[in-house]
């Protein structure tokens, strides 16, 4: 499988934490805001960091977030779970960032997280889904599963999966050869 946005290893830096607190979900939207050329957004957990601002993320504080450091960016939220809402967006190139409940080789087969993490790649017709975790942000670390599987994941065991996405373009497709 191809992914769909795929954000350079050199532009995947380490989630962070400010005041004790994990900045996921902010470093999520730092890979989505490089995918996206919205720089106002990039390095968001080292700039909640100089501003004294806790890290954890939650739909609310997202809000407040952008509206203090990106205020002229358009984004949307989703918390109903809906995976029609994942592939629109992948559709139109843009990178997904998405709640994650992972129980895979980083965390303990068992064991599950609070987290977000990117979703580059989200397809039930192709039998894939990839997760980018910005926790291993190597170019070896996506985590490959089946979308009823990332869906389990997502949606934590509870009731729904929250989705952010900046609506700013994306970049432009990579060129290929077309045989007519």
């Amino acid at each position: 499988m191809e992914l769909v946005c795929d954000l350079p290893a050199s532009e995947r830096k380490k989630n962070i934490a400010s005041k004790g607190l994990g900045c996921c979900v902010f470093r999520s939207i730092d890979y989505a805001a490089r995918w996206q050329q919205v720089p106002e957004l990039y390095d968001l957990p080292e700039q909640l960091v100089e501003a004294g601002i806790p890290g954890g993320g939650y739909p609310e504080k997202v809000d407040q977030v952008m509206a203090r450091f990106a205020p002229q960016a358009s984004y949307l939220q989703d918390t109903s779970g809906d995976a029609d809402i994942l592939e629109a967006i992948l559709k139109t190139s843009r990178l997904p960032c998405v709640t994650y409940n992972g129980h895979d080789c980083h965390y303990g087969m068992g064991q599950g997280i609070a987290h977000m993490v990117s979703l580059p790649y989200f397809d039930r017709q192709t039998g894939w889904a990839c997760v980018s975790d910005n926790n291993y942000p190597g170019d070896s670390e996506f985590v490959w599963m089946s979308p009823d599987e990332f869906l389990k994941r997502w949606k934590g065991g509870g009731g729904g999966g929250w989705v952010f996405a900046l609506l700013a373009p994306p970049p432009a497709l990579p060129p290929h050869n077309s045989r007519q």
